[in-house]
């Protein structure tokens, strides 16, 4: 087994190397993602949102789509596009997301409303 002697330079390039096996998909009017999930039909990834919407992707042309809302006592009014931290208990305060392997529903973590289950087409949890 031969070992090559690392340089400044060899671990400058190292560190700078990008994948070139990546999508960049930008976040159109919404604020940052909190937790993100891939389901087990590999259709999409999910995020969640700091509005408390679960956002599905949908590919380059549709996008990202609402897929689920956490509660139906969210209203759209006061949530959608929200940065108030003061709306948590009405919008959702998600914790995280998980797919189940099997049947595919999305099960979903909330400060606010618990243990959550969505189904495979999404809705209100």
């Amino acid at each position: 087994m031969m070992l090559k002697k690392l340089t400044k330079d060899s671990l400058i390039k190292a560190e700078c190397y990008i994948s070139k096996d990546y999508e960049l998909v930008n976040l159109v009017k919404v604020i940052g993602f909190e937790s993100i999930a891939f389901d087990c039909k590999n259709e999409g990834s999910y995020i969640r949102v700091f509005d408390g919407q679960i956002l599905k992707w949908s590919g380059p042309k549709l996008g990202w789509k609402e897929f689920a809302i956490p509660s139906s006592i969210r209203k759209r009014e006061l949530c959608d596009g929200s940065t108030n931290p003061n709306l948590e208990p009405i919008c959702g305060g998600l914790l995280g997301l998980k797919f189940n392997p099997v049947t595919c529903d999305l099960y979903i973590s909330d400060a606010y409303f618990g243990l959550l289950m969505v189904g495979p087409n999404g809705g209100i949890a």
